[in-house]
C-alpha cells in the first residue's frame, strides 16, 4: 500500500488520536492533551465484520470490495464521516492487497477527504472557533457577519446561508470598502448560498451585506 502511494491513515488515527467504545462512539483527541476533544459516531463496520455478511458461496475479495464501497456511499449520502477499518490479517494482508487499492481508489475517485486523526482534529477545531450571524435588513438585503473565534488564521472557511426567497442574483457589499470578498455560488435551486474566505484572521469579523435580485456588473448569474 505505502508502495502505492497510500497511508495507512485510519490505523494511524485509530492508533493515536482516537479512542472507540463499545457503545460505537470514538473520540478524536489531542495527543497533546488528555480528554477527548470531539465525539464523532462510528457507523461503518470493520473488514471483520463486512466479512460476517458475505455469503458462503461468494468471492470473498470482491464481496468485501462490495460492501466497504457501498458502506461508504451511504456514510457520503448522509455526510459525515466513515471510517474504512481493517486488521492486517484480512484486508490489510498482502493477500488482499489488491483489494484496499481498489477500495482506496474508488473513495479517492469520488472527492473524498482523506484525513489522518490530526487533520481532522484541526478541521473540527477550527470549525468550532467560527461562528455565523444573519440579520435581514429588509426584503432584499442581509446583513453577515463570519467571525474566527480563535487566534490562529483560518483558510478556506466556507458557509451556507439559506435565503429567504429563490433569487436570481447576489451581490456582496463589503462593510469596509477595498475588502476582498469572499468567492460566490448559488445552489441550482436558487435557494441557498455558498460563499468561500480565503482566509480569515485570529480574533477577527468579515461583515458583509447581501443584495439579492441586484443587477449590475458585480451581479452572479
Amino acid at each position: 500500500i505505502a508502495a502505492a502511494g497510500f497511508r495507512y491513515f485510519v490505523d494511524s488515527w485509530v492508533s493515536s488520536t482516537a479512542e472507540v467504545d463499545t457503545a460505537g462512539i470514538g473520540y478524536a483527541a489531542d495527543t497533546k492533551r488528555e480528554e477527548p476533544v470531539f465525539p464523532l459516531a462510528h457507523v461503518s463496520d470493520d473488514d471483520f465484520q463486512l466479512l460476517a455478511g458475505v455469503p458462503g458461496d461468494a468471492d470473498i475479495r470482491d464481496a468485501l470490495v462490495s460492501e466497504a464501497i457501498a458502506q461508504f456511499h451511504h456514510a457520503r449520502s448522509v455526510g459525515g464521516l466513515h471510517s474504512l477499518l481493517f486488521r492486517t490479517d484480512l484486508l490489510g494482508s498482502a493477500e488482499y492487497q489488491d483489494a484496499l487499492r481498489q477500495i482506496v481508489r474508488q473513495f479517492r475517485s469520488e472527492e473524498s477527504w482523506i484525513a489522518t486523526g490530526r487533520d481532522l482534529v484541526d478541521w473540527l477545531r477550527g470549525r468550532a472557533m467560527v461562528s455565523v450571524d444573519t440579520r435581514t435588513l429588509g426584503p432584499r438585503r442581509i446583513r453577515l457577519a463570519v467571525t474566527n473565534k480563535g487566534n490562529a488564521a483560518l483558510n478556506n472557511v466556507a458557509v451556507r446561508v439559506e435565503l429567504p426567497r429563490p433569487t436570481d442574483r447576489v451581490r456582496i457589499i463589503p462593510s469596509i470598502l477595498g475588502r476582498n470578498v469572499p468567492e460566490l455560488e448559488l445552489d441550482p435551486k436558487r435557494q441557498s448560498l455558498r460563499l468561500r474566505f480565503e482566509s480569515l484572521a485570529g480574533y477577527t469579523s468579515s461583515v458583509l451585506v447581501l443584495v439579492l435580485d441586484d443587477y449590475d456588473d458585480y451581479s452572479l448569474n
